[in-house]
């Protein structure tokens, strides 16, 4: 929505920018593909969750809520520098 106002544009309007939107570009329009790598994707981060409840349930002192937030952060860049990695390599291919 912040990206849509800075550009003047509703944030109400419909746009191609969503992740499932890139992905699906990304994967040759294969929807298939998509929503199989989307529910993987979110399996990963759903035994993650789970995986550190136990560690925290199991010692309260862990300093493993640090260690997911920490963790959180560098995937969220990572993942933030291969989707516009993306989204500009679907630019230059629309191009051509």
């Amino acid at each position: 929505m912040i990206r849509r106002i800075r550009r003047g544009k509703s944030p109400f309007n419909p746009d191609k920018t969503h992740l499932h939107h890139i992905l699906v570009k990304f994967f040759e329009m294969k929807v298939k593909r998509t929503v199989l790598f989307l529910v993987m994707l979110q399996i990963l981060f759903s035994s993650i969750g789970y995986m550190l409840i136990g560690i925290i349930q199991q010692n309260p002192n862990s300093p493993a809520p640090l260690v997911a937030v920490l963790g959180f952060g560098l995937m969220f860049i990572l993942f933030y520098m291969i989707f516009t990695g993306i989204k500009k390599r679907q630019k230059l291919l629309d191009k051509r």
